[in-house]
């Protein structure tokens, strides 16, 4: 068992760090229990306040009443198309019988580049609209109170989603996890490591949110209600992660389009799904060890 007086006055960097990732793997059992005994109250204690104010007829979430873009403009329409048309090729491959590619760290730093690309490339085009980035939802007055708003949308999340991901267990396995998962549980390095986490926490949500809730679903709620143009986004985020998460990603996929139809902040929806996603690779951390 690892202890302070185990390392002496004159060890090294890495002696330090060696200690501890050992510390890591005989307390991961703990560590990983103790974080979901958290998380689980934290949601069900968020869940609880909520449906009690509710019942005093206070509804979460005041709806922002600021403009909101119409979606008419040449390169709305342009993003539009590009977000379906990478929608499209993922919900329907063209050669369903080419394997699953592996990621592996040089794949990583691809897919980083590619998605950092691709978010520039979108925001760009939406820039040359001629709109405010508010009627996108990109807003930066009550930062705070936005990311407060994400970080009860994560809470009220989790316990749904946790529970549909041990109900769908039995279908889950390691040939049909996500890539980075796979990755994640062979990587050797702490550069491997970073970059998993990066690309899931920060890249993954700043593409999707801007995909799904900002232009697909800020388009869809043009011409549905809101219920439907939310149900609609929530099963075709669901579906391009696959079956087998995508059953249990659907309450976080349906309350992230409700948060960001009634704050309108992108802010608030890459909370959660930035909370979503480390705490989803934290538990695999742990669970490895």
């Amino acid at each position: 068992m690892w202890s302070p007086g185990s390392i002496s006055p004159a060890a090294s960097k890495y002696d330090i760090l060696l200690s501890f990732v050992q510390l890591t793997e005989e307390n991961s059992r703990f560590v990983t229990s103790g974080l979901v005994i958290f998380l689980a109250f934290q949601s069900l204690r968020t869940w609880l306040r909520i449906l009690l104010d509710y019942s005093s007829g206070k509804i979460w979430l005041d709806k922002d009443e600021s403009q909101r873009a119409a979606w008419n403009r040449f390169p709305e329409k342009t993003v539009l198309i590009l977000v379906l048309l990478m929608i499209a090729s993922q919900l329907f491959p063209m050669n369903r019988d080419t394997e699953r590619t592996e990621m592996t760290p040089g794949a990583l730093v691809a897919y980083l580049v590619f998605s950092g690309g691709l978010i520039a490339l979108l925001w760009g085009i939406l820039a040359t609209s001629e709109r405010s980035i508010l009627e996108y939802g990109i807003r930066f007055r009550e930062f705070a109170s936005q990311v407060r708003d994400g970080c009860d949308g994560f809470f009220l999340a989790f316990l749904p989603t946790g529970i549909l991901m041990i109900a769908t267990a039995a279908i889950r396995t390691t040939e049909n996890q996500n890539p980075l998962l796979t990755l994640l549980s062979g990587a050797d390095n702490i550069g491997t490591i970073l970059g998993i986490f990066f690309s899931a926490v920060v890249f993954a949500p700043l593409y999707e949110e801007l995909a799904f809730r900002v232009i697909l679903q800020g388009w869809l709620t043009t011409f549905l209600n809101p219920t439907a143009a939310i149900s609609i986004v929530a099963v075709i985020f669901a579906a391009v992660h696959g079956l087998t998460d995508g059953i249990a990603l659907l309450p976080l996929a349906g309350l992230l389009g409700y948060v960001f139809y009634r704050r309108h902040s992108y802010v608030a929806v890459l909370v959660i799904h930035g909370l979503f996603n480390a705490t989803m690779l934290a538990l695999a951390l742990l669970s490895k060890q």
